[in-house]
């Protein structure tokens, strides 16, 4: 069986607040991107649905489902043990949506992005 890639894409809006951050030491919201790269295996299941790596491929995958709890919030109250730079939203998504050997998360808004990565055997 070979592997296959699929990419998809979310946005919602949320505000927060960095401490010490000069700039983001005061709320403020963003329509935020984030994108998912997974890649495994390619698979049809019983109802006839592509997957990959266990993922359907859908444009309402699993990404805009999280996406919408973070909707219209604030990132700060709804994930309190994250700091909610690019970066860390992104490990916060990578945690939630795959368990597929390679998957790589993208955030950001504007000039800000950052990056998460599971890579246990990359292709």
């Amino acid at each position: 069986m070979s592997s296959y890639a699929v990419t998809v894409q979310a946005h919602f809006d949320a505000s927060h607040q960095i401490e010490g951050m000069t700039g983001c030491d005061r709320r403020h919201g963003h329509t935020w991107c984030v994108r998912a790269t997974v890649v495994g295996e390619r698979e049809v299941d019983e109802q006839g649905v592509l997957r990959v790596a266990g993922l359907s491929v859908d444009p309402d995958w699993r990404l805009q489902l999280i996406a919408n709890e973070l909707d219209c919030r604030d990132l700060d109250e709804m994930l309190p043990a994250v700091i909610t730079t690019p970066e860390g939203v992104a490990a916060w998504f990578l945690e939630r949506i795959a368990e597929a050997d390679y998957v790589e998360v993208e955030m950001g808004w504007r000039k800000q992005t950052g990056r998460a990565t599971r890579d246990k055997k990359r292709l």
